[in-house]
């Protein structure tokens, strides 16, 4: 995430509603206006095993960058899952829930 991505979805004319304006009047309280990104891939299999072990246990981190998509559609085509694929390697779909209670600290690309 980006430090001060905040700063710059909030001069977009589409910019997304922050949480914080939200929080005492919304169930959610301080989780409104969250929401979901999805990134598909496809990865060798010993890539997983470690994330594998840890699940439930601990916090997953993932090294680097990356892109995301609001459309699960997309994400799944990234994966390729719908193709054949070595044995050696796994369809994965990532799942991000993002808090968005001060902003969205990142940058959205346009439709355009």
């Amino acid at each position: 995430m980006l430090g001060g991505g905040f700063i710059s979805d909030k001069g977009r004319d589409d910019a997304l509603e922050r949480g914080e304006d939200f929080h005492s009047t919304d169930s959610l309280g301080y989780f409104c206006r969250s929401f979901l990104l999805f990134r598909g891939a496809l990865m060798n299999n010993e890539w997983i095993d470690g994330w594998r072990k840890k699940v439930g246990k601990e916090y997953i981190n993932i090294p680097g960058c990356t892109s995301t998509s609001k459309n699960l559609e997309v994400a799944l085509g990234f994966s390729k899952c719908h193709t054949k694929y070595e044995i050696t390697k796994q369809p994965v779909l990532f799942i991000y829930s993002i808090r968005n209670y001060v902003g969205f600290a990142g940058f959205r690309l346009t439709d355009k």
